[in-house]
């Protein structure tokens, strides 16, 4: 009786516990990684000459960003 009242329901409860860690840890990486993702795209803006392959890069950071924060909000 105790078992099932008492220590079953723990036991489902840390299990549930420990998926949600997971998903705050795998938040917190995309997280960073969008920063990560932000801080480059404004170094290349804020240049004030560019060239075609800073042009390049501005568009494959701006693709990454977007799939970056769409992981954001979908995890959030």
């Amino acid at each position: 009786m105790l078992d099932r009242r008492v220590i079953q329901p723990t036991a489902d409860l840390k299990e549930i516990l420990k998926l949600i860690r997971k998903t705050i840890t795998k938040r917190g990486h995309k997280m960073v990684d969008y920063d990560r993702f932000r801080v480059n795209l404004k170094k290349l803006k804020d240049k004030k000459e560019r060239n075609l392959n800073d042009e390049k890069q501005i568009f494959k950071v701006c693709d990454w960003m977007n799939e970056g924060r769409d992981g954001v909000e979908m995890s959030g």
